[in-house]
């Protein structure tokens, strides 16, 4: 079926775990960050749950939205992945290691700074900060197996 796709039984390492939570992690995220609701006023589109939404409805809403969500979240951790491979391959920098040490130097600010002023300015969901984490561990997965 889908080899590529890390089993749960084969997680021995973080950066096995990572594989496997990278983009769940952006799409949770997303989703906690925006709320249940799609809105872009620019194209006169507001997509949310119905107020008087109940049982049946309720749960089709819900899934409809996150579906779409999941799907927008994970085209643009992937776009921002194979940019990061496309410069890595052109320039033969290693950009998966610095972006990882980027994600993980915010991700490390917001865990451990999250009373400070610089952090709180930024406006992010906690979820962000551990999803940056798994990001960066699973760029430099990535970096391993596939070095430049």
């Amino acid at each position: 079926m889908a080899d590529w796709l890390p089993r749960f039984a084969d997680v021995k390492s973080v950066e096995d775990l990572s594989k496997l939570l990278a983009y769940p992690m952006v799409i949770s995220a997303h989703v906690l960050q925006t709320g249940l609701t799609i809105s872009q006023p620019e194209l006169y589109l507001d997509f949310s749950i119905p107020s008087g939404a109940t049982g049946t409805a309720l749960l089709l809403w819900t899934l409809c939205i996150f579906v779409i969500k999941a799907f927008y979240a994970s085209f643009c951790a992937i776009a921002a992945h194979f940019c990061i491979a496309g410069i890595e391959h052109f320039i033969r920098f290693p950009m998966h290691s610095f972006v990882a040490a980027l994600l993980m130097a915010l991700a490390l600010s917001g865990v451990l700074g999250k009373d400070s002023s610089a952090v709180s300015a930024l406006g992010l969901v906690p979820a962000w900060y551990y999803a940056a984490f798994v990001f960066g561990f699973y760029l430099l997965a990535w970096h391993k197996e596939n070095p430049p």
